[in-house]
Order: C-alpha cells, then structure tokens, then sequence
C-alpha cells in the first residue's frame, strides 16, 4: 500500500471533484451566452485642445472620469481625446461596429458644441468654421452621431458640451444674431436616452480648472451606483447636479426608452443572493481552471466561502503544479500538407514567443489530447496554403483599419493580404492595424488570431531641436510647432492603438459567437471551452492594465514625460504660466488655460 501524506490526498480528492464538477457544468459554460448578448459598450470623447477655439481645460479629465465609471459598470470602453473632424468620423465609424447587437450603446462627449438651425453640432479639435454654414463639413452631427448607435438594442448619449459657441465673434453681426448659447431640443431615437448637461439655449460652466464639470461627477456618481436602473438614470443625474448647484445648473433629459428594465450595476443582493453568486463564481472558476479565474473570484468574494481554496489554486500555480481535470482524447487527423513559415517574426510576443524559422516536417504522430491553442502565428510574408500545389501569391495589399472576421468556414487555411514591412514614416502618420491571418486547424476549427502589436513608430523628436536656438521667436515658433507634433501623436497613434485594440476583442468575440460556440462543433466540447477561456483571458489583455497593453502603457508613460517637458519649454519660451516674457517679445496673451 502507498501511503500518501494528508495534504497530498486532499488536493487528489479535490481534482477528483474539480473533474466531476467540469462534467457536470460544461455543457453550460460551453454554450456560454454570446459576446453580443449583454454586451455593453462606451465611446467616450474629451476635446479640450482646440486649435481656433477656446482651450476647455476639463473635458479630457471628465472623459477620464466617464471611462472610469463605466468600465466600473461593465462597459467595454474606448476613450479618445482631442478629435480632429477625421479621426472623430474614424472613432464613431469603428463605434458603429461594436455597438451592433449590444445590450447599451454609450456615448458621452466633452467639448465645443454649437445649434443651428434646429440642429446640434459637435465640434471637432481642428475645425475653423470661418462662417455658420462650414458647420456642415467641419462639425459633427448629432444626427450623425445617433445613426452610429442604431444597431443597439439601446443607447444612451451624454451631451457635456452646452457652453458658449466659440466662433461667433469672428462672424459677422447677421450670423451671430441667429446663434444660441448652447445646444437645442432635440427628438431622440427609438429607445434611447438623450441627457445634455443644461437646458436648451442655456450654457454651463466648465467647472474648475483641472478638475471636472459638475454634470461629469454627477453621471459617473449615478453610473456606479447599485441599483439604479436605466429609466431612473437621467432623473437621478438631474437632481445630482441640481443639487451640486443649488439649482443654477438644470439638465435637459429626453427618453424614448422601452418598459424593459436594465440595471448599469445590479442591486445589492440579500445575503441568500450573495451566497449564490459565490457558489456560482466559484463553480465558473474551477471550471475555467486558470490563474486570471480564482483571481477574479478573490476580486469579487473577499472572505467569500472559498476563499481559501482559490488561494490554494493560485498556489499552484505559482509552483507550476495546477491540477486540471484530465482531458479525454480527441481524435486527430494531421493535415496533408503543413504550411512552410517564411518569416520569424512573431505578431504577438508578450503573448507567445514567435516560433523559430522552420520548415515543418509532415505531422505523423496522432495529438493525444483535446485541442491546444497554437503558438502566435509568425508574419506570412508569402501565400500560405495547405493544398499540394502552391496557389500563386496574392498581390500585396497596403494595411487597412478593418478586421476579417468571416472567411469561408470550410477553407482548410485561409489568410488575409501579406503585412507590409513598415517604412519610415513622417510624424503625422495614423496607426493602422496590420492585417490579421485568419487560420483554421483540424478540421476547420478556428485558430485564435494573434493581436496588433504595438509600436511607438513615428514618435515626435523635436523635443530638444530648439536648445541651440537663440532667436526668440523663432524658439517660440519651434516650441509650438512641437507641442502641436506630440498632440498629434497621441491623437493619430496612441488614440488609434487603443480603438484597434477594442476593435480585435470585439472580433474574437464574433469569431467565436459566430463561428466556435455550441452547437457549432457539438463533439468537439472540450476544445470549444478551452477556445472560451482564451478569447476571455485576452479580451482581459485588453482592457488598461491588461497583459496585452503593457507595451502599450510603456509608450504612454514615455510620451507623457517628454510632453511635460515639451510644454514646460513652450511656456518659458513663450512667457507662459508665471514665466517671465522673453526679451524681445511681446507679452503672450493666448497662453493656454
């Protein structure tokens, strides 16, 4: 007889259990309700910089303050700062696509805003508007905006932008008597809910400076709170604000919402409920069976009933000794001809490392286990095929923004254009996503695609170009001309990562709501869960301070070190924030708020 020690028998009796726990809940988990079922969504702007109109010193503050708050709430968030009219289409475009199919679509702007003509305009970083009817082409709809949300079960849209219009004094006296402060009534869309930060013709203020608007706390409050249900959400941010004002401040709220009732944050649960829940993540957690799973339990059950045991769970992994209930076999059939990789480079290496250049021998063995997510793609910089006679290459196609996410189901390998080498690139460039390889394994079950790496690419340099300048004006000249070269950065690059990212966790998401989950492959249940547990674990990457982002957030960081520094020398340059004025110049009277 083989003794065993105490501890050891009690982890072998818990494996046991985890494995007949796996049984009974898979077929649940495995037919896990779709992406789009429940999903919520947020697309939050904060202009602040802009270029012919007034500096607003909160909006970028109270974008970060919305974002905060509804990520708190369960929304998928893409925030974006100092949109010119170009990339706030470009943001509102890639919104339109996520918001399909979604439980809440959710808009929140900061900004300029001007009404003509009984229509409200949101008013881009770059726009002149040199007279009124350049809103047309310079400005940004509110019409527009709401048709971007149409494929929403609901939507929910955040107007903070009721301040005075910036351009009137530069029209002429005819023009600017027709022109209201603030923004109109509007007639919102089917099941909506449209709430402006003040009522029609009224303008707010912006709050003090480097904090937020009074409108920004009180929807942020109202989003977090449990318990508050859509139809109360408007009426409750009134009184918050009313409140916050003594009643100086009184915003405008048009619903068109249906009777269902939606919950941001869910009520507190009786203590019957909490119990449940727990039982249930823990359930979730043992299923999953990975590290980001029992952390999560922890996050949400502190002291919770098994509290303990997920610590023993992290343990081992930490010690490399997780203890997953074992795999049945899956019947493997190697392909005729394995794909040749033509290039090592890896398009994801914080994920996976890239595989070394090889030319893969034929697969004879038979894979005695269920299915293993494969390791990151390399770059196919040729036509990669599984059939025995080569197909001719595909002609090189330049990156585009856009993601496919539906190739033919039945291809045995299917990928998308070859990846362009990038090239230097002038200092105004725009991030764009390489093209994803779309890839089916055995059988025709989808092979997780690799992620968008990230870059710094065409990062600013003139942060030190005017140290050997003597001339006054012209170090001025130089300052502002690179202050406006790292605002641009951010606006092209940095901003543009981020929504290409929401926009790849969204697609796994479709691939697999579309393509993998129950009843897609009914005797493949195992791989489908496991497929789950990936796009899950890397929808998480994506999100701030996720796993996927930490290059990313890196390049964040640096830029905004070397912006302190860069709008630090503009201001002594230009006699700017308590700087003295330097000799030979005029006393600055447009520095920045």
């Amino acid at each position: 007889m083989v003794m065993v020690s105490s501890k050891l028998y009690g982890r072998m009796v818990t494996a046991l259990k985890l494995f007949f726990a796996t049984i009974a809940v898979l077929c649940v988990v495995a037919a896990a309700p779709a992406m789009a079922a429940g999903k919520r969504v947020a697309l939050i702007i904060g202009n602040s910089n802009y270029v012919n109109g007034t500096f607003l010193p909160n909006p970028g503050n109270d974008a970060d303050k919305i974002a905060q708050a509804a990520r708190q709430a369960g929304f998928v968030v893409t925030e974006a700062k100092d949109q010119g009219l170009a990339q706030f289409k470009s943001a509102l475009k890639a919104f339109r696509d996520q918001a399909v199919g979604a439980e809440i679509a959710f808009v929140y702007y900061a900004g300029h805003g001007i009404e003509k003509d009984n229509a409200n305009y949101l008013i881009p970083v770059d726009a002149k508007l040199a007279e009124p009817g350049d809103l047309l082409d310079e400005g940004i709809s509110l019409a527009y905006v709401t048709e971007k949300l149409s494929g929403a079960e609901r939507s929910v849209i955040l107007l903070d932008a009721c301040r005075e219009n910036p351009f009137k004094n530069a029209w002429s006296e005819k023009f600017r008597s027709f022109f209201r402060n603030g923004l109109g009534e509007i007639n919102p869309p089917d099941n909506s809910l449209v709430l402006f930060a003040t009522q029609a013709g009224m303008k707010t203020p912006d709050g003090e400076a480097g904090g937020n608007s009074n409108f920004a706390i009180a929807v942020a409050e109202e989003l977090v709170k449990p318990g508050v249900e859509i139809h109360d959400f408007g009426p409750a941010v009134m009184d918050n604000v009313k409140r916050r004002t003594n009643g100086l401040q009184k915003p405008l709220y048009s619903p068109t919402l249906d009777s269902t009732k939606v919950y941001f944050i869910a009520p507190a649960m009786q203590a019957s409920d909490a119990r449940t829940q727990d039982e249930n993540d823990w359930t979730n957690a043992k299923v999953a069976n990975t590290r980001a799973s029992y952390q999560a339990y922890k996050r949400a059950h502190q002291g919770g009933k098994y509290f303990e045991a997920a610590n023993e769970r992290l343990e081992d992994f930490l010690v490399g000794q997780a203890i997953k209930a074992p795999l049945p076999p899956v019947a493997y059939v190697p392909p005729t001809n394995p794909p040749v990789v033509a290039s090592p480079t890896s398009q994801n290496p914080v994920d996976t490392p890239a595989p070394p250049v090889v030319t893969a021998p034929p697969v004879t063995a038979p894979v005695p286990t269920g299915y293993v997510l494969p390791p990151a793609p390399a770059i196919i910089v040729g036509p990669v095929v599984q059939n025995p006679e080569p197909a001719p290459a595909p002609a090189p196609a330049p990156p585009v923004a856009a993601i496919v996410i539906s190739p033919p189901k039945d291809t045995s390998l299917t990928v998308s254009p070859s990846p362009v080498v990038a090239q230097p690139m002038a200092q105004s460039a725009t991030y764009v996503a390489p093209p994803i390889a779309r890839q089916y394994g055995n059988g025709g079950f989808p092979v997780m695609p690799e992620p968008p790496q990230f870059a710094l690419g065409p990062y600013p340099t003139c942060k030190d170009n005017w140290q050997s300048v003597v001339d006054p004006s012209s170090k001025a000249y130089a300052t502002n001309e690179c202050k406006s070269l790292f605002s641009a950065y951010k606006t092209n690059w940095l901003n543009k990562y981020r929504v290409v990212m929401n926009d790849y966790s969204a697609m796994i998401g479709d691939i697999y709501t579309k393509e993998v989950q129950p009843p897609n492959y009914p005797k493949r249940e195992l791989e489908v869960q496991q497929f789950y547990n990936e796009m899950r674990r890397r929808s998480d990457g994506v999100l701030d301070r996720g796993y996927l982002m930490a290059e990313y957030e890196q390049g964040l960081a640096k830029f905004n070190a070397d912006f302190a520094v860069v709008v630090e020398s503009y201001d002594i340059a230009t006699g700017c924030h308590g700087h003295p004025t330097p000799a030979g110049l005029a006393p600055n009277l447009n520095c920045p708020k």
